[in-house]
C-alpha cells in the first residue's frame, strides 16, 4: 500500500496544481534497497542519484513501488563516497552526497520551465522526462528512472538539429478523444523518421482504491 506521506502529496498536487520533486531516498546501511516513503508518490517527480559517469550512486535506492509503479523518474548528479558535493553547512563549507542533494537540482530546472516558461506542470515534468530519455536507452530503469536530466536547460527545452519536438498539451474527458496531423520534412531521403512520445498525466490518487 502506498504510504501516507506518498498519498499527501499526491492530494497536495491535485488540490493546488503544483508539482513535487522528491528524492528517491538512500541505502547508507544495506538495510533495503527499495525506494521508501515518500518517493513512492504516483504523480511527484521522484530523482535518484549518479556519479559523474551517470552510473548509481553506491546509496542509490531501486524501484519499483508498490510493486508495479514504475520510479524513480529521472536521475541527477548526488556525488557519491569518493566524489562528493561540495555543499555550504550552517556555519562553513562541506562536502556530502545524497539523492537530497541531486532533487533540488531538477527542482531547479522544474522552477524554470514552470515560473519562466509558463508551461504546466505536466508540461515540465514530461520535457525533464523526456529530455533524460536516450534513443539507445538504457536497461537500468528501476535505478536510473528514465535517464539523467542534462545539466544545461537549453537541453531540456531545445531540440537536437536532428529531431523535432512538439509541446501539446490539454484536458481530456471520458470518451474524449484528439487527432493531430503533425507534418514531417521530406527532405534530401530522410525517411523512415522515427517518433517517441513521453506522456505525463496526474491522475486522481486513492490509496484504498489501488492508487490511481
Amino acid at each position: 500500500m502506498q504510504s501516507p506521506e506518498a498519498a499527501l502529496l499526491d492530494k497536495l498536487q491535485a488540490e493546488y496544481d503544483v508539482l513535487f520533486v522528491v528524492a528517491g531516498t538512500n541505502n547508507h546501511d544495506g538495510s533495503t534497497d527499495r525506494i521508501g516513503s515518500p518517493a513512492d508518490s504516483v504523480n511527484a517527480l521522484v530523482v535518484n542519484s549518479v556519479r559523474r559517469d551517470k552510473s548509481p550512486a553506491s546509496y542509490t535506492r531501486r524501484g519499483p513501488v508498490l510493486h508495479f509503479q514504475h520510479k524513480p523518474d529521472v536521475s541527477y548528479y548526488g556525488g557519491d563516497i569518493d566524489e562528493p558535493l561540495n555543499c555550504y553547512g550552517s556555519d562553513r563549507p562541506k562536502t556530502d552526497m545524497g539523492t537530497s542533494l541531486a532533487a533540488p537540482l531538477v527542482a531547479r530546472k522544474a522552477a524554470y520551465l514552470i515560473y519562466k516558461m509558463h508551461l504546466s506542470c505536466e508540461s515540465a515534468k514530461a520535457l525533464l522526462i523526456d529530455s533524460s530519455i536516450s534513443w539507445n536507452q538504457h536497461s537500468d530503469m528501476n535505478t536510473l528512472g528514465y535517464g539523467v536530466v542534462p545539466i544545461h536547460i537549453n537541453d531540456v527545452i531545445k531540440s537536437r538539429n536532428d529531431e523535432i519536438k512538439f509541446l501539446i498539451t490539454g484536458t481530456v474527458t471520458d470518451y474524449e478523444t484528439y487527432n493531430y496531423k503533425i507534418p514531417i520534412p521530406a527532405v534530401r531521403n530522410t525517411h523512415p523518421s522515427v517518433a517517441r512520445a513521453t506522456l505525463c498525466y496526474f491522475p486522481k490518487c486513492n490509496r484504498d482504491q489501488g492508487v490511481d
